[in-house]
């Protein structure tokens, strides 16, 4: 198995997940999140493996070709649930929209605290 490769993958899109640089959208399975690069695809889920996440790497066909879970990782990196739980947290965020809907909510919640007949300027 490559996971030694598998390892820098994990690190370096965890990496720019969290700086926002790689976009993440859901896929028609729950829980479920994707990003494309070129000819292949990205995938990460939630395991039934102790909790962990699973990365999955498709090619262009749509066929698997690597797929991974925290504990397959462990030897390599001692804090690789920690790593993936972020980076899967980080991405469903991303793929949903979350941090506009609470924009959203925020400004009806702040335009109920304004008093009537005040109109934003």
């Amino acid at each position: 198995m490559s996971y030694s490769k598998l390892n820098k993958i994990v690190k370096k899109l965890s990496e720019k997940t969290e700086a926002e640089k790689i976009e993440w959208e859901p896929t028609a399975l729950e829980g479920v999140f994707q990003t494309a690069f070129s000819d292949y695809t990205i995938r990460l889920g939630t395991s039934t493996v102790r909790g962990g996440v699973e990365i999955y790497i498709y090619n262009y066909a749509g066929e698997l070709m690597e797929s991974a879970n925290c504990d397959a990782l462990l030897s390599f990196d001692n804090n690789i649930y920690e790593t993936m739980s972020k980076m899967y947290g980080a991405a469903r965020r991303q793929a949903l929209g979350v941090d506009k809907a609470l924009d959203d909510i925020l400004t009806a919640l702040e335009e109920d605290d304004k008093p009537d007949g005040d109109v934003p300027i």
